[in-house]
C-alpha cells in the first residue's frame, strides 16, 4: 500500500515523529504492513502474536499499536486489554471481521480507539491512523513549546529553584483569568513580571496599563483612575478616560497597592464587583472587562489586619499570590542574570567586552543586592560603561557599588576611574564628565547615552562648568 493522493500525503506527514507497533500473526500481510507503516512512521515495531506484541510495547513504548485480533498465543484484545491497563492514553487500532461483532462490544469495553473492517481499505486505515496519530503530535508540540516558554523564562528571571516554581505559577496562573497579587521587596521584578503574566494571557493583544498608585497626588487618585465628566469639578474643562476604563479587554497593574485610600478601595471594590465604572460628575456606568494584577512590597495580610486596607477587597483581589524572593536568596540567579544585563549594555553601547572576569563574578554573588535585579542591573550598566578594558573585571564592578558594601576591592590593571561619595549633584557631574571622556566629547553620542536629549546636556555642562576642551580629555577652561 502507498498513499494515493495529496491530502491523505499530508495528513500522514505529521506522524513522521511517531513510532507504532504493528501485530500480525501473518507472516506475508505482517511485513506489507511494515513495509507501509515505515513510509509513515520514524520508527515501526513488529510483533507475530498477542505475546510477543506486549513485550515489544514493554521494551520499546511504542506511541501508537496497530493488532489483528485472532492470533494464538494471546489475541490482540487481551493483549490491547494489558497495555491499556498499562498506558490508557497509548491508541490501539484493532482490524475486524463483520463476524467479529461480539469481540467488537469487548473492545469498545477495553477502550480500543479505532476499528478498521478487513479487508483494509487504504483511505480508511490512513484515516485511522491519521485521528489517532495527530493528537499525540499535537501533544509533543505542546510539551515542546512549553520546554522553550520554561527555558526561556528561566534565562530571563533565573533558573533557582525558587525561581522555577514561580515560572511554573505565572504560567498556571496566565492561563487564566485569576486576579494576582504580586508580593517581594523593591526591585525584585513584580511590574516586569506583571507584564509577562499579560502577555501569556488571552488578553496579551489588549493594553496593559501600569498605574502607580504612590506617584498619584491623592487628590487626582479617583480622577486617574475612573475618569471625569467635563465639569465635574473645577479644572475639569473637558471628558477623561480613566485608567480602569482604558484597560478595558486587558490587565490594569496596580503598583504599591497598599497605598491606596479608604475612599478609592470602596469604588474600586464596587467596579470589580459589579464590572462597571462611575467616571465622576456621572451616574452613568461604563461597562468594563478588566483582568487585575496588583504588586505589594509589604506583608499584604499584615496590612488587611491592621484595618489599612478593605478586607472584602482583599479577597476579590487575592485569588492567586506569588511571592518573589529576593535575590540575595537565590544567589546561584546572579550570574546568569549579571550576563544577560552585561550582553544588552554592551550591544546598546557598542563596547567591545569579551566578557566577565570570574572575579567579577565572585563580587556580584557575594553582595547582598539590597536594591534586587533593578539594582544589579544598573550596576551591570555603569560597570560595562566606566570599563576600558577587554575584559569585564572585579574593579569595575566595585567602582560602582556603594563603598564597604563588598569584599576587599580588587583592583584592575588599569583601574577605572574611582569616585568619591557623592552628593546627587556632584554624581551628576561625575556622570557627565566621565560619560564625555568616555566618548572623546561627543557631545551627541554622551546625551544618548546619558538619555538625556542635547540641550539638556548643555545645560548641564554649563551648571558644572565643563568647557568644550574638556568634554574632549582637554584641560579644563
Amino acid at each position: 500500500m502507498k498513499p494515493n493522493n495529496q491530502e491523505n500525503k499530508d495528513n500522514l506527514s505529521a506522524l513522521k515523529e511517531l513510532s507504532i507497533l504493528c501485530v500480525e500473526d501473518d507472516n506475508t500481510l505482517r511485513r506489507g504492513m511494515v513495509e507501509f507503516l515505515e513510509l509513515i512512521f520514524q520508527r515501526v515495531y513488529a510483533a507475530e502474536n498477542g505475546q510477543k506484541g506486549l513485550e515489544a510495547f514493554e521494551q520499546q513504548a511504542p506511541d501508537m499499536i496497530v493488532t489483528d485480533i485472532r492470533m494464538p498465543v494471546m489475541d490482540g484484545l487481551e493483549m490491547a486489554k494489558r497495555v491499556k491497563q498499562k498506558s490508557p492514553d497509548t491508541p490501539v487500532i484493532i482490524f475486524t471481521a463483520f463476524s467479529e461483532v461480539e469481540l467488537m462490544v469487548e473492545a469498545v469495553d477495553i477502550g480500543i480507539d479505532r476499528f478498521v473492517q478487513k479487508p483494509v481499505e487504504e483511505d480508511v486505515f490512513i484515516d485511522a491512523l491519521y485521528k489517532c496519530g495527530l493528537p499525540l503530535v499535537q501533544e509533543n508540540e505542546i510539551e515542546n513549546l512549553s520546554g522553550v516558554i520554561q527555558n526561556t523564562l528561566a534565562s530571563f528571571w533565573g533558573n533557582a529553584r525558587q525561581m522555577r516554581e514561580i515560572i511554573k505559577k505565572v504560567r498556571q496562573v496566565a492561563a487564566t483569568d485569576f486576579s494576582v497579587v504580586l508580593q517581594g521587596e523593591t526591585g525584585v521584578g513584580k511590574s516586569m513580571m506583571a507584564n509577562s503574566i499579560h502577555n501569556m494571557s488571552r488578553r496579551a493583544g489588549q493594553p496593559f496599563v501600569k498605574v502607580d498608585i504612590s506617584s498619584i497626588p491623592e487628590t487626582l487618585v479617583e480622577s486617574e483612575l475612573f475618569g471625569h465628566k467635563k465639569g465635574a469639578f473645577t479644572g475639569a474643562d473637558r471628558d477623561k478616560k480613566g485608567f480602569l476604563e482604558s484597560a478595558g479587554g486587558g490587565t490594569i497593574f496596580f503598583d504599591d497597592i497598599q497605598n491606596m485610600s479608604p475612599q478609592v478601595q470602596t469604588k474600586l471594590l464596587r467596579a470589580v464587583e459589579d464590572r462597571k465604572i462611575y467616571p465622576l460628575g456621572t451616574t452613568t456606568a461604563i461597562d468594563t472587562d478588566m483582568r487585575i494584577i496588583c504588586a505589594t512590597n509589604v506583608d499584604f495580610k499584615k496590612i488587611v489586619a491592621q484595618k489599612k486596607f478593605r478586607e472584602d477587597l482583599f479577597y476579590r483581589l487575592f485569588e492567586f499570590d506569588i511571592h518573589i524572593p529576593p535575590l540575595r536568596e537565590r544567589r546561584e540567579d546572579i550570574p546568569l542574570l549579571a550576563q544577560r544585563f552585561f550582553f544588552d549594555t554592551i550591544g546598546e553601547l557598542n563596547k567591545k567586552i569579551t566578557g566577565i572576569s570570574a572575579e567579577a563574578l565572585k563580587v556580584l554573588v557575594d553582595y547582598d543586592w539590597p536594591g534586587n535585579v533593578r539594582q544589579l542591573k544598573n550596576v551591570m550598566r555603569w560597570a560595562v560603561l566606566f570599563c576600558e578594558n577587554d575584559k569585564l573585571g572585579a574593579g569595575c564592578i566595585t567602582t560602582v557599588l556603594e563603598p564597604g558594601e563588598t569584599e576587599e576591592n580588587e583592583k584592575e590593571p588599569e583601574a577605572a576611574f574611582q569616585p568619591p561619595t557623592f552628593v546627587l549633584a556632584e554624581l551628576e557631574e561625575w556622570a557627565i564628565r566621565e560619560v564625555l571622556r568616555q566618548t572623546g566629547g561627543k557631545r551627541m553620542q554622551a546625551a544618548a547615552i546619558l538619555k538625556i536629549d542635547y540641550k539638556r546636556l548643555m545645560r548641564k555642562m554649563e551648571k558644572y562648568g565643563i568647557s568644550h576642551k574638556a568634554a574632549s580629555g582637554g584641560p579644563a577652561g
